[in-house]
């Protein structure tokens, strides 16, 4: 059975329930409905509580923060391994918090790795580039055909870029029709 909102309860929602001092005497003012119904009527009413005096508690982000601020700019490895958490917990504080963090510079790959980001506090300058990658074989470039080559349709150039295609018609074919 659905209980619908009254008028005179919607009424007394929009007198009570900024001001109430805290939930239980607000759910006190509604017994016919639960406090998740009256959180989802102030939600479509579009009211909302005030947040003075709420403190969030943010411990991993407080604890980054804490210990960029002495020891200076450090990877996600290196904070993970001095705090005694997980390097994935290191990334996803550093995701939910993108505005506290700045790279502050690069760390090289270690044997065919990633360059690593070294995090810093957000001081309002910007975060260093990134460096080049290693020299290596280029990806998204289109192999050669082994079998074009070793019929000689494809000639793998040297110098020139690009590749240089020969037509069996243009030299031999041509030699024998004038042979004939």
């Amino acid at each position: 059975m659905k209980n619908d909102w009254l008028t005179t309860e919607v009424a007394l929602l929009h007198k009570h329930y900024a001001s109430a001092p805290s939930a239980a005497e607000l759910m006190a003012l509604f017994p016919r409905h639960t406090a998740g119904s009256v959180h989802r009527m102030a939600r479509i009413e579009g009211l909302s509580r005030p947040l003075a005096g709420v403190v969030k508690v943010r411990p991993g982000l407080d604890r980054m923060l804490k210990l960029l601020e002495s020891d200076g700019p450090l990877s996600a490895k290196e904070i993970s391994e001095r705090l005694g958490i997980k390097r994935r917990s290191v990334e996803n504080v550093r995701s939910m918090y993108q505005s506290a963090f700045r790279v502050a510079g690069w760390l090289p790959p270690e044997h065919m790795g990633k360059w690593a980001p070294k995090l810093d506090v957000a001081n309002g300058t910007p975060d260093a580039p990134k460096p080049f990658s290693a020299k290596g074989r280029k990806r998204g470039r289109k192999s050669n055909n082994p079998f074009a080559i070793a019929s000689g349709l494809v000639v793998v150039p040297k110098a020139a870029t690009g590749r240089i295609y020969i037509h069996l018609t243009d030299s031999k074919d041509d030699e024998l029709e004038m042979a004939a």
